[in-house]
């Protein structure tokens, strides 16, 4: 049977079944769409005596033969793979051959140029490219990312941009950074940046950003630490109201001590005042910790007692705090309680430190001139008062 007598008899993935290899090679090279098809999935559940993928009485379905591509893919079948990607005619098969054949290529396994036909495919193939694209991959890879950057499909750039930060050369986060700070919403890109590269780094590249767009960054960041959140908070003091209502920045308490002086709004002074409260409070705990030493109920008073330093050591800013009652947490309830002892009497020169008496006078003495126009600067006078006294 000649290739033209085997194109013209075949209509049905059933009669393919029937065909010699060879035959089905001819039906693969020369046949309809739909021939090739069945060419591809009469081979791959054939080759390597079934080995390749599950056996199956029918036409597979897309889902089958997708897990089918993964298999080929594994098995090193680059023919058959680069069959799919170019012949099947569900997109979701084709992207998942594509993306499988990106990979190969990356290692060397298959041509280069079968990848790069994606240039010219949908956006979900070229998605599916980039989206396989790591650190180390061949520089026509790159090119591809450099160039679909600037496509004009919005969720394609989007893809190319997160390619480019996974790449992570120099040249290709400097063309990374310029996209995104052209582009009129920033926070996709914003969301991409911070998981591939980091919140610190999103933060120093909008630092010098107008107040609206620090706003937008800041609000896009998940659980910041201060020193990325400081960054866009900048001198804003509406801002620093923004990061103090939110529960997952960990404002620090000078900050909250020099918004007061410049005249912050009522959230700032009143959480202000909340941490002195806790300076207060945690002045106590030297003779309640000493107490809970020698009595019996040591163990019914630990968990006020390591509350409490909780909070003493983040009205104080003692950077190691949450670290050190954390690690204390671990141990036997004796060793709890020495453990919180010696750390109390070694963050106590940080609440004596020079630059805590200095700025303490400082907000005392702003909220004795200003006291009639917020009533939390006469609970804040008073706890200053009780702090120095203690």
């Amino acid at each position: 049977m000649t290739a033209r007598d085997v194109i013209l008899s075949i209509e049905s993935f059933e009669q393919a079944c029937a065909l010699t290899r060879a035959q089905l090679e001819q039906l693969l090279e020369r046949g309809y769409a739909d021939q090739k098809l069945w060419a591809i999935w009469v081979l791959a559940l054939r080759d390597r005596d079934g080995a390749v993928a599950l056996r199956v009485e029918r036409e597979p379905d897309p889902g089958v033969r997708r897990t089918l591509a993964v298999v080929l893919a594994g098995h090193g079948n680059t023919q058959l793979l680069v069959a799919l990607a170019r012949h099947d005619p569900e997109l979701l098969v084709r992207a998942t051959a594509f993306q499988l054949a990106t990979r190969l290529a990356a290692g060397g396994a298959l041509d280069m140029e079968v990848v790069l036909e994606a240039r010219m495919r949908e956006p979900a193939i070229r998605i599916a490219v980039l989206g396989a694209l790591e650190p180390g991959a061949p520089e026509p890879l790159a090119t591809f990312a450099h160039d679909q950057l600037a496509c004009g499909v919005a969720e394609v750039e989007l893809e190319a941009f997160e390619a480019l930060l996974r790449l992570g050369g120099d040249d290709e986060r400097a063309v990374a950074r310029a996209w995104l700070l052209r582009q009129a919403d920033i926070l996709p890109g914003c969301d991409r940046w911070q998981r591939v590269v980091g919140v610190q780094s999103l933060a120093e590249l909008f630092a010098s950003a107008d107040q609206v767009v620090r706003a937008r960054v800041l609000r896009s960041l998940r659980a910041p630490p201060w020193s990325a959140a400081t960054l866009l908070v900048g001198d804003s003091l509406d801002l620093l109201r923004e990061a103090l209502a939110r529960r997952d920045i960990a404002v620090p308490t000078s900050v909250l001590a020099r918004g007061v002086i410049r005249g912050g709004h009522r959230l700032i002074a009143e959480q202000f005042a909340v941490r002195l409260a806790s300076a207060v409070a945690g002045r106590e705990l030297f003779a309640d910790l000493r107490a809970a030493i020698e009595a019996d109920d040591a163990r019914e008073r630990l968990a006020d007692l390591l509350s409490r330093a909780r909070r003493y050591a983040e009205a104080f800013d003692i950077t190691d705090g949450s670290a050190v009652l954390d690690e204390l947490a671990r141990l036997h309830p004796v060793e709890q309680l020495i453990g919180l002892d010696n750390a109390l009497r070694r963050w106590l020169p940080a609440e004596t430190g020079a630059d805590w008496l200095v700025l303490l006078a400082e907000v005392r003495r702003y909220c004795s001139v200003h006291i009639a126009t917020n009533r939390s600067y006469r609970t804040i006078v008073q706890l200053i008062d009780r702090l120095q006294s203690a």
